[in-house]
């Protein structure tokens, strides 16, 4: 990944910790495609995506914790706070040309307790807080 893909991706999460819709949608080329598969919608073009931006109830504050990429890919595995008590643990997959966020796949689930047959087989890490 590049350190300009990098600052690209990590202006985008700066620009939801302060819920600033226009610093949200700057880094997005016209023809962007979001995509949720968890609900299956898929937005496409800077327009729409810019208007679910606005009509957003509540940005989450989030917690970025890995960005990793390889040419024009970079995956953010991030936590968020919808403000309603769940974190959430999340991944998003965005692709980019030329600096510009031209795809995203965020991958969300709620954080939730292991289960105990597997406890003596894994370290559980504590959830931080965005």
């Amino acid at each position: 990944m590049s350190q300009s893909d990098r600052a690209t991706i990590e202006r985008y999460f700066g620009a939801i910790n302060a819920r600033d819709p226009d610093a949200i949608v700057a880094d997005l080329a016209d023809d962007v495609v979001w995509s949720w598969p968890g609900s299956g919608e898929v937005i496409r073009g800077r327009e729409r995506v810019e208007a679910v931006v606005r009509a957003t109830p509540r940005l989450p504050a989030v917690l970025v914790h890995r960005l990793v990429g390889d040419g024009d890919v970079v995956v953010a595995i991030w936590t968020g706070d919808y403000g309603d008590g769940v974190p959430w643990r999340n991944m998003s997959l965005f692709e980019l040309r030329e600096g510009r966020i031209v795809g995203k796949v965020d991958c969300f689930g709620s954080a939730f307790e292991p289960p105990a047959w597997r406890a003596d087989l894994v370290d559980v890490e504590p959830l931080p807080k965005p």
